[in-house]
């Protein structure tokens, strides 16, 4: 059963109150109504004993002293003598309780219209209240309780069913993204956690929103690229079916090189995103140059030894895409540089190229983009978009600086205790 949160909220608030409401009760029970109610029972029974004559005194001389406070204090009283017989009386005659009355204690009956004590010489005294309503005190304090309850819910139901609707708000948003709809985003207002909350959904929407489009783009283009080797090595087939050629064939084999590479970098890039490969280690950050830089002449390497906390795989893959871009799309030589200062560790590679003009910077890291003079350039566009990925999984910072020709990564460096 759907039970919703504001209601929640209002029974938690309601019943918080409530118990603050008993607890209150029985506290000032229990901490000194009863023994201030004892100590005025006393007084006011010593009182009426100073007040009355003595029980030697005539039944003439009770019965005016009867009459005389009766009327100042517009109240009905009859007196009793000890073994309960009737002595005087204002008015009708109203009979003691029949339970055991303790010395100067008021015991109330019918309702508290009536109240009996016993003297100090051991008279019965009988008190009925006429004009003069005394509500039950328990009654009173229960009674202004539940109309504190009811104001107080009254007034903070408006601000509950407020902050719990922005909740419903966001609900109601999330169920629009589950449904395909990513332009959906909550509007932000207050400074409160909801607020941030909205922030951060709407923060995840843009990610999602971009993330989704860049599937797409990547889902179209790697169509479009997986078609062109695949037309080749069809169209080399059908060749070699009507003429056996060994130019040919190697022509297939180099299509099909080319077709594997494609789908490697594919599903490498498909397992950056997934995350699959996210285990980090500390490694030594200039021998993995060195090995890489082998393999190229012309490259120069210098710095110092540093060690950063990477995965292995990644920063090969990494390391050698910067070098193949740079030596595919720049000119040698091409240096490599590492150093650390306070808490970064920096690895630049720089060439003697012209560099990537500062309108092309921001898409460069696209999947399958080229600059518009490196169209004729072999490769599919997707290394700097790969290395990207990787400095990304590495929590470290890429910039692309045009004089001198140069990619620049800053890597967090390992924090020793």
């Amino acid at each position: 059963m759907k039970r919703p949160i504001y209601l929640q909220i209002c029974t938690i608030f309601i019943a918080s109150l409530l118990s603050f409401a008993v607890l209150s009760g029985v506290g000032w029970h229990a901490l000194g109504h009863d023994e201030f109610n004892r100590q005025l029972y006393q007084k006011s029974s010593a009182l009426a004993s100073l007040l009355l004559p003595p029980a030697t005194a005539t039944t003439e001389e009770q019965q005016v002293a009867i009459n005389k406070i009766a009327k100042a204090m517009e109240v009905n009283i009859s007196l009793f003598s000890k073994d309960r017989a009737f002595i005087a009386a204002s008015g009708s005659i109203d009979y003691p309780s029949r339970v055991d009355l303790s010395r100067l204690q008021w015991v109330s009956g019918q309702g508290q219209s009536h109240w009996t004590t016993r003297m100090l010489d051991d008279r019965l005294l009988v008190i009925r209240l006429n004009r003069l309503s005394v509500p039950n005190d328990t009654l009173l304090l229960a009674v202004f309780l539940g109309g504190m309850l009811v104001v107080v819910s009254a007034t903070s139901y408006p601000f509950i069913r407020r902050l719990t609707q922005r909740l419903e708000n966001l609900q109601k948003s999330v169920e629009h993204i589950g449904n395909g709809d990513f332009n959906t985003r909550i509007p932000v207002s207050g400074h409160d956690e909801i607020t941030l909350l909205s922030q951060s959904f709407n923060h995840m929407a843009d990610k999602l929103e971009k993330l989704i489009e860049a599937q797409r783009l990547l889902l179209a283009n790697a169509s479009h690229e997986l078609r062109t080797p695949l037309a080749r090595i069809r169209l080399g087939i059908e060749l070699l079916e009507k003429e056996d050629s060994t130019t040919r064939r190697e022509t297939i084999k180099a299509d099909i090189i080319e077709l594997d590479a494609l789908i490697h970098e594919l599903l490498f890039m498909a397992r950056l995103d997934a995350n699959v490969d996210g285990d980090k280690v500390e490694l030594d950050l200039m021998a993995l140059v060195a090995e890489e830089s082998a393999r190229y002449r012309g490259c120069e390497l210098s710095g110092i030894p540093v060690s950063i906390n990477g995965n292995l795989r990644m920063l090969q893959y990494l390391i050698r895409n910067l070098l193949d871009n740079a030596f595919k799309h720049g000119q040698p030589p091409v240096q490599v540089t590492m150093s650390q200062c306070s808490d970064e560790v920096v690895l630049a590679v720089v060439d003697q190229g012209e560099g990537i003009s500062d309108s092309e910077q921001e898409k460069i890291f696209e999947p399958f983009y080229r600059a518009k003079n490196k169209q004729n350039i072999q490769g599919f566009g997707l290394g700097l978009s790969i290395v990207y990925k990787i400095v990304m999984a590495h929590q470290a910072q890429i910039v692309i600086s045009r004089e001198p020709s140069s990619i620049i990564i800053r890597f967090p460096a390992i924090k020793r205790d």
